[in-house]
């Protein structure tokens, strides 16, 4: 049979060696999964980097839109503006002045029918 004898201090040297391999095994699983964590990271703030730029492309795309809106809007208050106050000035104001007149006249017709009675 073989059999092994160890001091004390040899097999305390053995266990820390295999504890250092173990360790050592971990350290590496641990450095990879880093590794891949970090690259995952990395492209996904690329990713970010690239929609974020779209995000303003966009942006600047419903501004310019936008102001043209407000431009086309600003143009159109402007033409009824317009209408609205040729309408009165043509049609409107004529049109009270005779129905005034109008009224006028069926007052005086009135008086003079109330007169002769």
């Amino acid at each position: 049979m073989i059999s092994f004898t160890f001091s004390v201090w040899e097999l305390a040297l053995l266990i820390i060696a295999i504890a250092f391999v173990v360790g050592t095994a971990y350290f590496v699983k641990m450095l990879k999964n880093l590794a891949e964590t970090l690259n995952t990271s990395a492209k996904l703030i690329d990713e970010n980097r690239v929609q974020l730029h779209n995000i303003l492309n966009d942006v600047e795309e419903i501004a310019k839109n936008s102001g043209e809106l407000t431009g086309k809007a600003n143009q159109m208050v402007e033409e009824v503006e317009t209408s609205v106050t040729a309408l009165v000035t043509d049609v409107i104001n004529p049109l009270v002045g005779s129905l005034s007149k109008v009224a006028k006249v069926a007052g005086v017709v009135a008086k003079k029918d109330k007169n002769k009675q």
